[in-house]
C-alpha cells in the first residue's frame, strides 16, 4: 500500500489495518491540517519522509505500530518521524530499535504544539550522531502554557544521544517566561508537563558539564510534576556535574517546591542529579533531593565490587568496606537526603575496622549469618590511643540509636587497644533556657552478638600492678554508658574483656537478659588479685544509675556464687541482680575459710593471716573486727581499702591477706581465751561469718630457772605452739 498526502480535510480518519499491512510513504511533504488521524497495527517505512501537523486543531496518531525507515537500514531518526507546529501527536503502544544507526534529528520536533502524549513506548538503540545539540527524542520549543506534555509507561534504553551539552533526550521550553506568585502554589493546578511510571537509563549522554537528559525550561514549580519514574544514565563519580535533570525555573520561584513535584522518583546513585537556575542568577544549582527508602539499607561484603574513600556516589549495594558505608551515611545525613529514616548495614565476611562512628544517626548493623566469624569486624584502634575516650571506640552514639544484631566484634589484644571500648553512648540530653528537655536519651541495642576481648591467661595489661591500679574497675571495659542512655543487651555473649563488659556512670540504664553470657571479663591475669574479674560497673555520678543483670548465664556466678557486679556506694547506683528472676546478691561479700593470729610480745608485733575469699577491696571499704568470743562489746575493727598503710595490709593473692600492726592493739585482750574474727565490707555487718581461733603468743619469760646442771638462772624464748582449729559461726544471710 501506497500513502501520499492528506490535507484540509476535516472530518476524523482512523485507518486500521487488518492483517500484516505495510504503508510505505512517499511523495513530497504536505501538511496536515484541520485533520484528525490515526494509524493502527501498521508496519509504516517513512522512507525519506516526515509527518508534519500544522494546525492547532489538527492531531496526528500513531496506534501499535512498527515505524521504520527503508526497510530499516537507515537511522529512523535520520529525520524526525513528525514535526508539530499548533496540532497534536499521541503515539502509544509503539517499540522503535534504532539498531544503532546514528541519525541527524530528534525523533520527534514540535513548536507550539497543543498535546504531545506518548503512552507505552519502547525505545531501544537509538542513537544521534556526533556533534548534534538537539535532543534525542522529543524536542519542543516555545510551549504554549495551554499546552500539555504527556509522558506514561515510556521507556528508553541503551541508546546515544549525543556527545553535546546540547544534546539529551527531553528538551521542553515555553513560549515566554512568566513569573511564579503564591496562587501558582494551588495544588489543584493541572501540570502542563507531566511524566509518569517511565524509564530513561542506561543511555550515553554527553559527560560534559551540566549536559542533562531532560531540559524543562520556563515552567513553574506546579507546571511540573515528575512521579514513578526512573531516570539513570549517569555513573560515579560524576566530577563534570552531568546531571539527568535541569530545570530552569521563572522568576522569583522557590526551587525546594520542586521536591514535592518529584514523587517516587529513582535517579540512581550518582550524586546530585537534579540543577535548577533561577534569575537573575545564570547558574544551575544542585536541588538536593531526599533519597528513597532502599538508600537507608546498605550491604556490604568483603568481595563486594564497589569501595570509595569519598563521598561520590549513593552506593547502597555491594560496598566493599564497612569505612565506605560510614562515609556515605554521614554525608547523606549532613544532607538531608533521608530524614527520619532508620538506617541500616547489613554485611557478610570478615573486616578490620577502627571507626564506625555514626555520631547522629539512627543505624541497624545487621550479620547476615548468627554469631559466627562470617560475619566478623576485627577491631584495631589506632594506636597509640587518644586520652579522649570517646574518639577510640569502634561505636559511638550521642542521642540516636544503634543496633547491632549477628555479630561477632573481636577487639585487638595489641597492648593499648583495651583502652579503645566496643560501644561508647554519651548522652547529650539536657535542658533548653525555657527548661523543655532538648533531646532524647541515646539508645544501644545489642541482640544476638559475640563480643570478645582481648585478655588472656598470659595478658600483660594487669601483670604486676598495684592495688590502686588494680582497683581501676572500669578500665579495659567493652561498653560505656555514659549519661542518661540506654544499653540494652539480650541473646549475646560478651567475653573474655580486660575489663567490664558495661560501665555505666552519670544516669544510664542498662539491661542484660537471662540470655545473655558474660564470661571472665576483667580478670586480672599475672597480678595479686588474680581471682577478681569485673562483668558489669556501676560508678553512680551526677545522675541515679541503674543496672539490672540477670544471672542465669554469667559464669562467675555459676561457678563461685559471685556475680562481680560493682556498684558505687554513694547512693547514685541502684542494681538489679536475678537468679530465675528472683533476686540475688550482684557481688559476693567476704568469706573467710581460715585464720592464724600471732602475737609476739617480743618484738611488740601481732600478725593475722586470713584465707578466705572475694577480699579484693576495689569501690569499697572493708573491715577487719576482732573480739573475745561473747565479748563483742569489747572489740578491734580495722578499716581498709586500696589506700591503706596502716596498720601494713599485705595481699599475697585475692584469698590471702596478712595484717601486722603494734603489739599494743591487742593488749588490752585475753590471750587464753578463744577470739572470733571476721572481715566485712563496712555496713554490711550482719551478713558476714566469724570464726573462733585462740591466738599464738611468743614471749620472753626471764630469770626463769636454768637447764643445765649449775643450777643457775638464764633468760630464753618459751615459745608456744597452739594448734588452732577455725570454728566458723555463720550468720543467716539474707538474700538481697
Amino acid at each position: 500500500m501506497k500513502f501520499g498526502s492528506i490535507c484540509h480535510v476535516y472530518p476524523p480518519i482512523d485507518i486500521v489495518a487488518e492483517g500484516d499491512a505495510l504503508i510505505n510513504i512517499t511523495g513530497q511533504q504536505t501538511l496536515i491540517g484541520k485533520i484528525i488521524i490515526s494509524f493502527s497495527k501498521f508496519n509504516i517505512d517513512f522512507g525519506n519522509l516526515y509527518f508534519q501537523v500544522d494546525d492547532y486543531k489538527s492531531s496526528l496518531k500513531f496506534s501499535s505500530c512498527n515505524l521504520f525507515r527503508n526497510a530499516g537500514r537507515q537511522a529512523v531518526n535520520s529525520h524526525s518521524l513528525a514535526v508539530v507546529n499548533r496540532g497534536s501527536l499521541i503515539l502509544e503502544k509503539l517499540n522503535i530499535d534504532g539498531n544503532n544507526h546514528k541519525g541527524n534529528e530528534p525523533l520527534i520536533q514540535s513548536s507550539q504544539p497543543k498535546l504531545i502524549q506518548f503512552t507505552s513506548f519502547n525505545i531501544i538503540n537509538l542513537a544521534l550522531v556526533s556533534g548534534h545539540t538537539a535532543p534525542l527524542l522529543l524536542n519542543v520549543t516555545e510551549l504554549p502554557l495551554e499546552s500539555n506534555i504527556l509522558i506514561s509507561d515510556v521507556h528508553v534504553k541503551q541508546s546515544t544521544a549525543g556527545d553535546e551539552a546540547q544534546a539529551g533526550v527531553i528538551f521542553v521550553r515555553t513560549k515566554e517566561q512568566v513569573t511564579c506568585s503564591k496562587k501558582d502554589d494551588d495544588p489543584s493546578t493541572v501540570p502542563i508537563m507531566l511524566i509518569e511510571n517511565s524509564e530513561i537509563i542506561q543511555n550515553t549522554l554527553a559527560s560534559i558539564s551540566e549536559s542533562s537528559a531532560i531540559l524543562i525550561d520556563g515552567l513553574n514549580t506546579q507546571q511540573i510534576l515528575i512521579r514513578s519514574s526512573t531516570i539513570n544514565n549517569r555513573s560515579p563519580p560524576n566530577n563534570n556535574k552531568a546531571y539527568e535533570l535541569k530545570i530552569a525555573l521563572p522568576k522569583d520561584c522557590e526551587p525546594k517546591d520542586l521536591i514535592n513535584q518529584l514523587k517516587d522518583d529513582e535517579f540512581g546513585i550518582t550524586l546530585f542529579p537534579v540543577a535548577v537556575k533561577v534569575p537573575p542568577s545564570e547558574q544551575f544549582v544542585a536541588l538536593i533531593l531526599p533519597l528513597s527508602d532502599k538508600y537507608a539499607n546498605i550491604r556490604v561484603n568483603s568481595n563486594g565490587q564497589e569501595q570509595c574513600t569519598s563521598y561520590v556516589q549513593n552506593y547502597y549495594n555491594d560496598i566493599r568496606t564497612f569505612s565506605c558505608a560510614i562515609i556515605i551515611m554521614k554525608a547523606q545525613d549532613s544532607l538531608g537526603l533521608l530524614k527520619e529514616i532508620p538506617r541500616s548495614v547489613s554485611f557478610t565476611g570478615q573486616f578490620a575496622e577502627n571507626d564506625l562512628r555514626t555520631d547522629g544517626l539512627t543505624v541497624t548493623f545487621k550479620g547476615t549469618n548468627f554469631q559466627t566469624q562470617a560475619n566478623m569486624i576485627s577491631f584495631q584502634p589506632n594506636l597509640p590511643i587518644s586520652t579522649n575516650l570517646k574518639d577510640n571506640a569502634l561505636f559511638r552514639i550521642h542521642d540516636e540509636s544503634i543496633t547491632l544484631i549477628n555479630l561477632f566484634i573481636l577487639r585487638s589484644n595489641q597492648i593499648g587497644s583495651e583502652k579503645a571500648p566496643i560501644a561508647i553512648i554519651i548522652s547529650d540530653i539536657g535542658q533548653q533556657s525555657n527548661g523543655l528537655q532538648k533531646n532524647a536519651a541515646g539508645q544501644l541495642v545489642i541482640d544476638k552478638c559475640i563480643l570478645e576481648g582481648g585478655n588472656s591467661a598470659i595478658s600483660n595489661v594487669w601483670y604486676n600492678l598495684g592495688l590502686a591500679e588494680t582497683c581501676n574497675i572500669g578500665y579495659g571495659t567493652a561498653i560505656v554508658a555514659d549519661g542518661q542512655s540506654v544499653v540494652q543487651i539480650s541473646g549475646s555473649t560478651i567475653r573474655t574483656f580486660e575489663g567490664p563488659a558495661v560501665r555505666a556512670l552519670n544516669g544510664a540504664s542498662v539491661t542484660i537478659d537471662k540470655n545473655t553470657i558474660l564470661d571472665n571479663n576483667g580478670q586480672r591475669n599475672r597480678n595479686t588479685l588474680s581471682s577478681m574479674q569485673t562483668n558489669v560497673v556501676c560508678e553512680g555520678g551526677r545522675e541515679i544509675t541503674t543496672v539490672d543483670v540477670a544471672l542465669d548465664n554469667v559464669t562467675s556466678f555459676t561457678s563461685t556464687g559471685n556475680g562481680w557486679i560493682f556498684s558505687s556506694q554513694n547512693n547514685q547506683c541502684v542494681v538489679k541482680a536475678t537468679l530465675n528472676g528472683t533476686q540475688r546478691l550482684p557481688r559476693s561479700i567476704p568469706q573467710i575459710n581460715s585464720v592464724n593470729v600471732v602475737v609476739n610480745i617480743t618484738n611488740q608485733q601481732d600478725k593475722i593471716t586470713v584465707n578466705g575469699k572475694f577480699f579484693e577491696p576495689c569501690l569499697r571499704t572493708l573491715v577487719l573486727e576482732i573480739h573475745e568470743k561473747n565479748k563483742v562489746d569489747k572489740r578491734m575493727t580495722l578499716d581498709f581499702g586500696i589506700d591503706s598503710s596502716y596498720p601494713t595490709v599485705e595481699y599475697l593473692d585475692s584469698e590471702h591477706i596478712i595484717f601486722q600492726f603494734p603489739y599494743t592493739q591487742l593488749k588490752d585482750f585475753d590471750y587464753s581465751v578463744e577470739w572470733e574474727i571476721s572481715i566485712y565490707e563496712s555496713g554490711k555487718r550482719e551478713q558476714t561469718n566469724w570464726l573462733s581461733i585462740q591466738p599464738t603468743v611468743i614471749g620472753i619469760i626471764t630469770d626463769q630457772p636454768g637447764d643445765d646442771q649449775s643450777g643457775g638462772t638464764s633468760k630464753k624464748v618459751d615459745i608456744q605452739l597452739i594448734l588452732s582449729i577455725a570454728l566458723p559461726i555463720v550468720q543467716k544471710q539474707e538474700t538481697v
